[in-house]
């Protein structure tokens, strides 16, 4: 149906953003090895980054719609929550790309970050629908 479609479109993104912050974290790595990953396409880490940041914005985007239209119940909501584990891996990423020497955690505390706002919001999602669909409808 059109909403499972719609619902899908913002949980492929987060999984995409998981895909995408690898590949940006391996950036120096793939360029010399000469693969041809989208962050080296679009050809520079700061416009990766950016594309990264606005296919999420646009996924945020999207849910609040897809609420506003009943597309997702009101409870969907709870998943702009996530934007508090957001922003601070924008800033941790921003400061990733930009310089040379990293923490030994650093690589997999910004995956997993950006894993959770995916895990978090499909939770949320799938809760929410089934809030609605089971207990709310007779």
């Amino acid at each position: 149906t059109t909403r499972v479609i719609l619902i899908s479109i913002p949980i492929a993104i987060f999984t995409v953003a998981v895909l995408l912050v690898h590949a940006l974290m391996d950036y120096d790595f793939d360029k010399k090895s000469g693969k041809m990953t989208l962050c080296i396409l679009v050809g520079s880490k700061t416009a990766a980054l950016n594309i990264i940041f606005a296919l999420m914005i646009i996924a945020y985007a999207m849910t609040l719609w897809m609420i506003g239209t009943g597309y997702l119940p009101l409870e969907v909501g709870a998943s702009f929550g996530t934007l508090v584990i957001m922003l601070p891996l924008y800033k941790r990423m921003a400061n990733y790309i930009s310089t040379k020497t990293h923490a030994d955690n650093d690589f997999i505390t910004n995956f997993g970050l950006t894993r959770n706002i995916g895990t978090i919001y499909c939770l949320v999602v799938a809760a929410s629908i089934f809030i609605e669909k089971f207990l709310f409808n007779s």
